[in-house]
Formats: structure tokens, sequence, C-alpha cells
């Protein structure tokens, strides 16, 4: 049964098409109009703190959760400060296999998240990154049987520790056989 679920681990990074969202930038940083926001909000992001991607045509940023984050207008003048977990569901970061039709389940943080995807029964359930204990809960609770669970919290914990930059991640999930 644990074969019949993909699994994507999901971080809190971020892609900003530079065509589209790119409102300005200067030699230190991007000047970025915050999606779905009907141009009314824009965020600074320094160019060391990013990456480009796609040619040069994108850019990866990280947004942390905890952090907050100051917003401007189109002219730069502060308007507010968001915290990163309201500032990233602007940037509408769906879930790549769904369709209309898909039953989503989420539990937890919304911007570090592991997506369990079955096909078959077009489900997806989105679990903030936990304890293995409580991801373990969370996909029982959604009719995965128990061996399967801990077959896929196997598998997340060998994902996790085959990537340092990770290691938060492993140390949150904990997990032991």
């Amino acid at each position: 049964e644990s074969e019949e679920y993909l699994f994507t681990l999901n971080d809190n990074s971020v892609t900003i098409d530079k065509e589209t969202l790119l409102f300005r930038e200067n030699d230190d940083e991007y000047f970025i109009k915050v999606p779905n926001t009907h141009g009314l909000d824009y965020i600074k992001m320094n160019k060391t703190e990013v990456d480009e991607i796609n040619d040069g045509k994108t850019i990866r940023a990280k947004i942390e959760a905890k952090k907050y984050y100051p917003v401007y207008d189109r002219n730069g003048a502060f308007r507010n400060e968001r915290v990163g977990n309201e500032l990233y569901r602007f940037f509408d970061v769906k879930h790549k296999r769904i369709n209309k039709d898909t039953k989503v389940v989420e539990y937890g943080d919304r911007i570090n998240r592991i997506d369990f995807f079955n096909k078959d029964k077009n489900v997806l359930i989105s679990i903030g990154i936990d304890t293995a204990e409580n991801m373990r809960a969370a996909l029982t609770e959604n009719g995965i049987s128990g061996k399967a669970a801990d077959n896929l919290l196997k598998d997340i914990d060998k994902m996790l520790s085959e990537k340092p930059d990770y290691e938060e991640y492993r140390s949150t999930f904990n997990y032991t056989e």
C-alpha cells in the first residue's frame, strides 16, 4: 500500500517569475510584486539571499515562517509587516499533482510539509513536518495502514538523511524504528 503513494518534501522555497513579478531591481536587491494582492503589496529581496534559476528567468527564495517581512507599496513606501507564514500563502504554492477533483487533506504547517499523493484514489495528504509519531497518526487517520505508514516514514527518514540541508527537518522528524 505504501508504494501507492508518492511523497514530496515542500520546503519554504518560492519561485518568482521575473517577467511577471519583478517590478524593479538595483545592484543589491529585487523589488518583487507579491502575487494575488492586486498590485498593492511588494517586498524587497536581497540578491545575496536568493538564487536565479531557469537561465536567469526565475528567482528562488526562502520565506521563513516566523520572520516578519516589511511590505511596501509600488512606490517603495512602507505599508505594514507580514509574518512569513502569511506572506507565503500569497505566492499560492500549489500542489503539483492535484486537479479540481482531488481530495486535499492538510495538517499543520503550510510552508514546510510533506505531500503524500495517491493517483488511484486522487487524494493528497499534506502534513507539516512534525515528529514521525505525529505524522504517522495523520497518515493512519486518513486510512493508510500502520504498516504502510511505517514504510513511508522510513523512506522519508532515508530521504532526509541523504541531504545535509534537510538536517533541521530530520531533527524535528526524529524517526526511530
